[in-house]
């Protein structure tokens, strides 16, 4: 009885098979790129209005956000609550190799009708130091990879970020 019906149905079985392989190849092991950025320079700004690449002890400074790649079965079933794009400030030495100094995380959203959570830098260069500011708090906070300049980096989460950012001569 079941050898006959199989003979019968033989070609259903087979396409039937053969989709579900597909789908199960295409959910488990087929991932979907979300692009990263290109590398962006940091801008300083000063009044009026002249526009230049942030420079710090001669190094020009840039941010780029890494790609992602999630696999189609992790973010239908589990979701992207946690994925995270990486994000890096760097600059480029004289040879124009890409040198990370600071590295941080965000999180990665996705769907319809949603507004990307993304943190915003702005770096003021002292005689002491350089600060490092920010309006939102990373994932697993900031990781300073190796210090390039000859000054300390300080980190400070600002509260006034308008207020803070219109000041004359700095990067963001």
């Amino acid at each position: 009885m079941i050898p006959k019906f199989i003979k019968i149905h033989m070609k259903k079985i087979v396409a039937t098979s053969l989709f579900f392989a597909i789908f199960i190849y295409f959910l488990f092991w087929i991932e979907i790129s979300f692009p990263g950025e290109e590398i962006e320079p940091l801008y300083q700004y000063s009044w009026p209005e002249k526009l230049s690449i942030c420079e710090i002890e001669g190094e020009k400074l840039y941010i780029k956000r890494d790609t992602l790649n999630i696999s189609l079965f992790h973010l239908l079933f589990y979701g992207s609550h946690d994925n995270f794009y990486t994000c890096h400030l760097l600059y480029k030495n004289k040879n124009g190799e890409e040198i990370n100094f600071l590295t941080y995380k965000i999180p990665f959203i996705f769907g319809t009708d949603v507004i990307p959570e993304d943190i915003s830098l702005a770096i003021e260069e002292t005689k002491e130091k350089i600060i490092i500011y920010y309006n939102k708090e990373p994932v697993e906070s900031f990781s300073i990879v190796h210090n390039p300049f000859s000054k300390n980096i300080d980190l400070r989460l600002e509260i006034d970020w308008n207020q803070r950012v219109k000041k004359d001569g700095i990067c963001k």
